[in-house]
C-alpha cells in the first residue's frame, strides 16, 4: 500500500536504501565474475589472437613452428614440482615454456628478464622465471 510509504518516510528511505545497496552489490559481483571468468587476462597483448593448438611432443611443436610463417608459435606444458626437501617440500605449479613464450604473449618481466633463444640449446644452463605469487 502506497499510503504506508507516505506516512512513514523513514520506512520509505530505508526501503530505497536497501534496494540501492542490493542493486549495487549485484552489479559489482557481476562485474567481478565477468572479469575473472569470461575475459582474457589484461596483461596479455592481443588476447583475441591467441589460439591453443595441441601437440603431443616437442617434435610436433618444432614441425609446426618451422612451417608457420604468418603466426608466432610458443609451447608450454604444466607440471607440479616440489620445492624443498623431505617432508617440508611444497608442491608448486610450474610451466615449462619455449624461449619465446613471453614474447608471444606480449608480457615483460617486472624484474630481471625472460628467456633468450640461445638458452634453449641442449647443455645450456637451466633458468627459471618466478611469478609474483611464488
Amino acid at each position: 500500500d502506497w499510503n504506508l510509504f507516505r506516512r512513514s518516510r523513514a520506512f520509505a528511505a530505508g526501503a530505497v536504501l536497501l534496494l540501492s545497496v542490493g542493486i549495487g552489490v549485484s552489479a559489482t559481483m557481476i562485474a567481478i565474475v565477468d572479469a575473472l571468468m569470461f575475459r582474457s587476462p589484461a596483461v596479455v597483448r592481443e588476447p583475441d589472437r591467441l589460439v591453443a593448438v595441441g601437440a603431443r611432443n616437442y617434435v610436433e611443436y618444432d614441425a609446426l613452428a618451422s612451417s608457420a610463417s604468418t603466426v608466432d608459435l610458443s609451447a608450454y606444458t604444466s607440471q607440479t614440482l616440489r620445492v624443498g626437501t623431505g617432508v617440508d617440500a611444497t608442491p608448486v605449479r610450474a610451466e615449462c615454456v619455449t624461449a619465446n613464450y613471453f614474447d608471444v604473449l606480449g608480457v615483460a618481466a617486472a624484474l630481471g628478464r625472460t628467456f633468450r633463444e640461445d638458452e634453449t640449446r641442449p647443455g645450456s644452463q637451466r633458468l627459471v622465471v618466478l611469478s609474483h605469487a611464488f
